[in-house]
């Protein structure tokens, strides 16, 4: 898990720190998945995926990786997480976008998404 997340991190130039500040996700617990010493759920992924601005293809591989299941079009909450992800959404303009089209937001345990 560990030699994944370095990969993305070295791709993306991307900073840790910013990464899971923007994924509204415990400091603690993010360094902690992407290290690999904890697991987490689903929506963490996602909500790292989104901050990373990961294409789709990167986004279902990460999802691959941490075994928490790809998204699927047919599903209506995936299917708008997909359309957030090829249109470049940040993780707020994602939560007003789930929300507003009556689904469940990202769930990253932090309130005030």
């Amino acid at each position: 898990m560990r030699d994944f997340f370095d990969e993305l991190f070295r791709a993306t130039r991307a900073a840790r720190s910013q990464v899971i500040r923007d994924a509204n996700i415990s400091r603690t617990y993010g360094y902690q998945i992407m290290d690999g010493t904890r697991l987490g759920k689903r929506d963490y992924y996602l909500a790292i995926a989104v901050a990373m601005r990961l294409d789709l293809k990167t986004t279902q591989r990460l999802l691959a990786v941490t075994a928490t299941g790809a998204l699927h079009p047919l599903i209506k909450r995936d299917a708008a997480i997909i359309f957030a992800i090829n249109h470049g959404y940040d993780n707020a303009k994602l939560y007003a976008f789930l929300t507003g089209l009556g689904l469940p937001a990202l769930n990253t345990g932090i309130e005030g998404a």
